[in-house]
């Protein structure tokens, strides 16, 4: 499996914090169609990681590559949004057009691709994010999980090969949520997207393939959401919360009922009980 993304030795510090360093020693790869989930406390590196994968910001030290490529310079020639789409925590302030299906056309028009182009991506973009039947809406007029879908599509749009989103479930109800972290598990699974996502609901994280936690900077653990739950000192010392659905596996395992541990939803909970009986 290809990789496409490589950091070796990846530090960073703001300018105002010389002292103290936002982000030090990461040395992390991503694999093609990777599902990955970003967590620890609040000033632990998740979003600095973030934006130096996607040129936003320049390493003080070490390096990144996206597809074999220096992130600064793709976005220099215009290239980045086409290799990574980026999406944050407030959908209003990344909709940029009026009606959604001109917001989403935003971005291919900069690109200067043909008519017929445009209105083909546009239409993927939007039946991929399920807001076709919504296409001559009032972009103000959507809910807040259906303007993060818009966001989402209006990255889609540029084709790119990983998305990068932080937060992007922060600022709504659980409908909401449920509706982003649905669509990027389909796009991950269906489009076989590379997603790396920063969220502070562990229920969410749990869904991920693979479990990156940061703390002061550092990476604390690398691997499968179960194992990360597992190491339960960890976890407190991080300030995180155990999922309500991995607390009721433990209590089944404690109880000999002996459910596999890929079991990442209630729905899979409930089959893999009457599969027992």
């Amino acid at each position: 499996m290809e990789t496409v993304i490589v950091t070796n030795n990846l530090s960073y510090h703001y300018a105002a914090e010389k002292e103290r360093y936002a982000l030090q020693n990461v040395s992390l790869s991503f694999l093609q169609g990777e599902l990955v989930a970003l967590v620890g406390p609040n000033g632990s590196g998740k979003t600095t990681f973030i934006k130096l994968l996607a040129g936003l910001l320049e390493p003080n030290e070490g390096y990144v590559e996206v597809l074999g490529r220096n992130p600064k310079k793709l976005k220099e020639e215009g290239l980045l949004g086409t290799q990574i789409g980026l999406v944050f925590q407030n959908p209003d302030n990344q909709i940029v057009a009026a009606v959604v299906e001109e917001d989403v056309a935003f971005g291919p028009e900069n690109l200067n691709l043909p008519t017929g182009e445009i209105k083909k991506r546009v239409e993927e973009a939007l039946k991929l994010t399920g807001l076709w039947e919504l296409r001559q809406r009032a972009s103000y007029a959507l809910s807040g999980g259906q303007k993060q879908r818009l966001a989402i599509a209006g990255a889609l749009a540029l084709k790119p090969r990983i998305l990068l989103l932080d937060e992007p479930t922060s600022m709504l109800d659980p409908a909401g949520r449920q509706e982003v972290l649905n669509l990027l598990l389909k796009l991950n699974e269906e489009e076989k997207l590379t997603i790396i996502f920063i969220t502070h609901y562990m229920e969410e994280a749990l869904r991920a393939k693979r479990l990156i936690a940061f703390d002061r900077g550092r990476v604390a653990f690398d691997g499968t959401p179960n194992n990360f739950f597992r190491q339960k000192p960890l976890v407190r010392r991080l300030g995180l919360d155990i999922p309500p659905l991995y607390k009721l596996l433990e209590r089944l395992w404690a109880e000999k009922i002996f459910v596999p541990d890929t079991v990442t939803t209630p729905e899979m909970l409930v089959e893999e009980i009457c599969r027992l009986r």
